[in-house]
């Protein structure tokens, strides 16, 4: 399984599904979307909400999971031995997604997400377009930096998307520009101070003596 396929098991969950359920909605394996989504329950991604009877009226009560980080609902019955620990399995790709989905429970922008997580922009493009078709994540607001277009600020959760800053007026976009020069031209020559060939600019010119 992918990023696209675990936040469709998490979209699933906002109504309440067993794994039986999910695995029959989404074609998988009986025992794999067990293990995924009590993985999920691990990882805070997910919690159960409660414990209903068997499809087949015999054998261990199916929990039903719910979308969130809630308190799970405790086994109803005395079990005769314990369950699996899948806190202690290793699922690299689910362990990344719920990595990225707390990052964005806080809000942050595509460029951050990629230098906190070390994924690359499109993967994180592919999940965020995923997020945002099945309504699981949002625009928060608008982020602008020094120069260039304002970036996306995505947030984990239903909600409105904020509305697009106005662009800026020519004259500040020039403006901006003739600072950048000036701040690159300034490093030019405080680099060229360092190497012993030039002057150091500060407040104005002065002179930089080598020995």
């Amino acid at each position: 399984m992918g990023w696209k396929a675990y936040v469709r098991i998490i979209a699933a969950t906002r109504d309440g599904i067993t794994p039986w359920q999910a695995g029959e909605r989404f074609g998988v394996g009986r025992q794999s979307i067990h293990e995924v989504m009590w993985r999920m329950e691990s990882l805070g991604l997910i919690h159960v909400r409660e414990w209903v009877a068997p499809r087949q009226k015999r054998g261990q009560m199916s929990a039903v999971f719910a979308f969130g980080a809630g308190q799970s609902a405790p086994y109803p019955r005395p079990m005769k031995r314990a369950g699996a620990n899948y806190k202690t399995k290793k699922a690299p790709e689910l362990i990344q997604l719920a990595l990225i989905l707390r990052l964005m429970s806080e809000g942050i922008t595509r460029v951050d997400l990629m230098n906190e997580t070390g994924s690359s922009w499109c993967r994180l493009s592919l999940l965020i377009k995923e997020l945002r078709a099945l309504g699981l994540s949002h625009i928060s607001g608008w982020e602008r930096r020094d120069h260039g277009s304002p970036s996306q600020i995505h947030k984990y959760g239903a909600g409105t998307d904020a509305p697009r800053p106005p662009k800026k007026p020519t004259r500040e976009v020039e403006r901006d520009y003739r600072r950048r020069v000036q701040l690159k031209r300034a490093a030019a020559r405080v680099n060229a101070a360092i190497a012993g060939a030039g002057e150091i600019p500060r407040f104005g010119i002065q002179t930089y003596a080598f020995a």
